[in-house]
C-alpha cells in the first residue's frame, strides 16, 4: 500500500489542511470513487454474462449509488437488477426441472389432483456473478486506494 507523508508547519497550516482534506473526501467523493470501483467490476461481469434469447440477463447487470444520508455510509455497489432479470439467480446456481405440476402442495391441493409434479432432470449451474466479482475484486481494491490517496494528497498540496 502507497506511503503518504505530510509536512504541516503550524497549527493554523494543520487546520487548514485537514479542512481540505475533508471537503475532498466528503461523503460525495467517496461515493463517486466507489461507483468507479464498482464500475470495474462491472465491466468484468457485463462483458462474461451468458447471452439468451432474450439478452435480458446481460441488460440486469447495473451498477449504483446507495442513498447517502447523516448517518448512512457512503456506498456504491454492482448488482443484478432483479426487475429485469428475475431467473438471474437460477442461472448462477442451477435448478431442477420439474414436470406435471407443483412438487410441493398441501393435502387439499393433491385431493384434487393437483401437484403430481416430478423432478425430471437438473439444469446447470453457469455461474458468472461471482467468478467475475472475484476475477475483478483486486483491481476495483487498487482503483479505489489510489484515487483515495490522490484525493487526500490533493486535498494536501493545495
Amino acid at each position: 500500500m502507497a506511503e503518504l507523508s505530510i509536512e504541516v508547519a503550524g497549527d493554523e497550516e494543520l487546520k487548514e489542511a485537514i479542512k481540505r482534506a475533508a471537503e475532498a473526501l466528503g461523503k460525495e467523493a467517496v461515493t463517486q470513487i466507489l461507483l468507479e470501483g464498482a464500475n470495474i467490476i462491472y465491466d468484468q461481469v457485463k462483458s462474461n454474462v451468458p447471452v439468451g434469447e432474450t439478452g435480458r440477463l446481460r441488460l440486469s447487470v447495473v451498477t449504483k449509488k446507495m442513498p447517502i444520508g447523516e448517518t448512512l455510509p457512503a456506498v456504491a455497489i454492482g448488482a443484478i437488477d432483479r426487475k429485469i432479470a428475475p431467473h438471474a439467480w437460477l442461472v448462477e446456481r442451477g435448478h431442477r426441472t420439474v414436470q406435471g405440476g407443483r412438487l410441493k402442495v398441501s393435502a387439499r391441493q393433491r385431493k384434487k389432483g393437483k401437484g403430481a409434479g416430478m423432478i425430471t432432470g437438473r439444469v446447470p449451474a453457469h455461474p458468472y456473478w461471482k467468478p467475475n466479482v472475484e476475477r475483478a475484486q483486486g483491481a476495483a481494491r487498487e482503483h479505489i486506494t489510489q484515487r483515495v490517496i490522490e484525493s487526500v494528497e490533493g486535498a494536501f498540496n493545495q
